[in-house]
């Protein structure tokens, strides 16, 4: 996770570690039921921004697991 609301230092990153570790899977937390669906990205990762209201900073988190 990073307080940051650029993907490149968010979802390239964990695009490039899923690439380069094929032994790893992503949790998506589309499982999870928010408030916001805003906040969960197509690939299941967790992102929020600051215009989404509600206080929030920009955010980005993914849960891995190794398979």
């Amino acid at each position: 996770c990073v307080c940051s609301m650029f993907k490149a230092e968010g979802e390239q990153q964990a695009d490039s570690f899923l690439q380069n570790n094929k032994d790893f899977a992503i949790i998506s937390a589309k499982k999870i039921n928010f408030t916001d669906n805003r906040i969960v990205t197509e690939e299941g990762y967790l992102r929020t921004l600051p215009f989404y209201g509600g206080g929030m900073d920009a955010f980005f988190a993914v849960k891995l697991k190794k398979i």
